[in-house]
């Protein structure tokens, strides 16, 4: 559900809700990944992104609950003596449900990447918290410096009657006009946002 660096080691790990895979010191075929049951993030996103986000040289992850509410920041700490790395967990929003998918782009060409992610509609046949809320598509901003995120509407629309998120977002400028452009799957249908800039 992830792939990044893990422990600083250089090399390039598996991250799932349950835990993390470590690639082998001798490349990704020289043997068994070693598991760690680190953490646990119930029905997270796919994916799980892997980032920096508070530039302390360790890889921190944003996930979102894909059944429920809550999009999250894991921070990565400093590791205990033994190696084992330890987390701590933010809440960036509890407002939406069903955050099945993540991106991670710069879409207002500050020059500096956002999350983008939003409601997934009916991501298991009404059968989640929030199923029939509305719809929404969201980017939020990231401040390192005071740790916050600020939060930006790109859509909002009643159940089923307009662009959700589904299992993917591709961002992209599909026009040429040097503005990144969103496109999402789903349910609804197939969506695509057009940046028309500030």
């Amino acid at each position: 559900m992830g792939f990044g660096d893990l422990n600083g080691d250089g090399r390039q790990d598996i991250v799932f809700q349950s835990g993390w895979y470590e690639q082998p010191s001798s490349g990704p075929f020289s043997g068994t990944w070693e598991y760690h049951h680190d953490f646990d993030l119930p029905h997270a996103s796919c994916p799980i992104l892997i980032i920096d986000l508070n530039d302390d040289g360790r890889n921190d992850l944003i996930w979102s609950d894909g059944h429920s509410y809550g999009l999250y920041w894991q921070e990565q700490l400093i590791p205990q003596p033994d190696g084992t790395i330890t987390w701590r967990q933010h809440l960036i929003d509890k407002s939406f449900s069903q955050g099945h998918s993540l991106a991670w782009d710069d879409i207002d060409n500050d020059g500096h990447n956002e999350l983008i992610t939003g409601k997934r509609y009916y991501a298991h046949s009404g059968n989640d918290a929030g199923a029939h809320d509305d719809m929404t598509i969201q980017y939020y901003k990231w401040a390192p410096e005071t740790g916050t995120w600020t939060k930006h509407i790109i859509s909002t629309a009643p159940a089923g009657e307009g662009p959700g998120i589904g299992l993917q977002i591709r961002v992209h400028d599909l026009n040429g006009d040097g503005l990144k452009d969103i496109v999402v799957p789903g349910k609804s249908g197939t969506h695509i946002l057009w940046n028309e800039g500030k």
